[in-house]
């Protein structure tokens, strides 16, 4: 595929995304996670049509970029809020695992901010301590959503919205990528400064959220044209080992769950799977570590990352929902899935 097809085709994805997310007050269809997307970008990839190449997806690094940015963007600007229009089921163990889903995030972003410093960026003479770059990077990403909240802080117009974004949204992902930092970490930064400062966070919230989809299934589209099965050593020993170790977290997770809290222990075995969802946040560190760290370590994370969202998609839902009937919260009869927004 020519880089042209290959901007056809994420422009197709950006057009879906605008169908998959629906008119206000109407359900979002497609999956959570973007794993849609992402086997589709697989499906074109290096490991199996091989119609998009290494070389043309390698192009598309400073679109793909830009895409992570803003969807941590819009990650930092949500978080904290629960859009409780996602949820169709109620009760006490729905209301836990949507505040526990909500402030989920907040971990992997940090953890890879300080992952990302663990190599400093070359050339650098001074302040080169991981401690000091992974403070710099939560610095840098609320300094400017500071300011872009006092750019916006006069009368809110939707028409000077967008342009106050996109070019202070520029250049925070721009810094990040020049300084070899974190794009996901300073970009959540940003969004979280900005939706504690400014006083039309709500407006802000009303606006930028919805626009998610259109940014996730391009994005996620790279990252699946990206994973390349042959690049990953030892893949036989690697995948299985991390989703072990998924499983066993979450085993850990849902234990805790049901000693802390009456409504969790209603749900019984089938809380445990139902917490392995994933939520495109995991595919987009994949994508940010396949960027970052070209090369055996980049292409192992993305993968590991694929299969993890894949496992989620296969088992977490019809675990939930059956968890969500054992604790009552749930009709018992065939319908839609309850919906929750689960972690990454």
């Amino acid at each position: 595929m020519t880089p042209l097809g290959l901007l056809f085709a994420l422009l197709a994805a950006a057009f879906l995304g605008t169908i998959l997310m629906g008119r206000p007050g109407q359900p979002r269809r497609g999956t959570a996670s973007g794993s849609g997307s992402a086997l589709a970008g697989f499906l074109l990839g290096p490991t199996l049509l091989g119609v998009v190449t290494p070389a043309v997806v390698d192009l598309f690094t400073p679109l793909a970029q830009v895409g992570l940015g803003w969807l941590a963007l819009i990650l930092g600007l949500d978080y904290g809020y629960v859009d409780r229009r996602r949820i169709h089921a109620e009760g006490p163990l729905t209301e836990l695992l949507t505040d526990i889903s909500d402030a989920d995030d907040l971990v992997p972003m940090l953890l890879c901010g300080g992952l990302f410093v663990l190599e400093p960026p070359a050339g650098l003479r001074w302040g080169a301590h991981p401690a000091l770059l992974w403070t710099g990077q939560l610095v840098l990403g609320a300094a400017i959503g500071v300011i872009t909240a006092l750019l916006l802080a006069r009368e809110f117009r939707s028409q000077s919205l967008w342009g106050v974004l996109f070019g202070t949204s520029t250049v925070a992902i721009g810094l990040a990528v020049r300084a070899d930092l974190s794009v996901l970490t300073v970009a959540f930064a940003m969004g979280v400064g900005l939706s504690h400062v400014s006083a039309h966070r709500q407006a802000l919230r009303a606006l930028v959220v919805p626009v998610e989809n259109p940014l996730r299934l391009p994005a996620l589209l790279l990252a699946g044209a990206r994973i390349d099965l042959a690049a990953v050593p030892f893949l036989a020993w690697i995948v299985p080992a991390v989703l072990a170790a998924r499983v066993a977290s979450k085993v850990l997770v849902a234990a805790c769950l049901a000693l802390l809290s009456p409504a969790a222990r209603k749900a019984g075995p089938w809380l445990a799977p139902g917490l392995l969802a994933c939520g495109p946040t995991a595919l987009s560190i994949g994508l940010a570590f396949a960027l970052r760290f070209p090369g055996p370590i980049g292409d192992t994370v993305l993968v590991c990352a694929a299969a993890s969202t894949l496992l989620g998609e296969l088992v977490a839902p019809a675990s939930l929902k059956r968890g969500l009937r054992h604790a009552g919260e749930a009709a018992p009869q065939t319908g839609s899935q309850p919906m929750v927004r689960l972690a990454t």
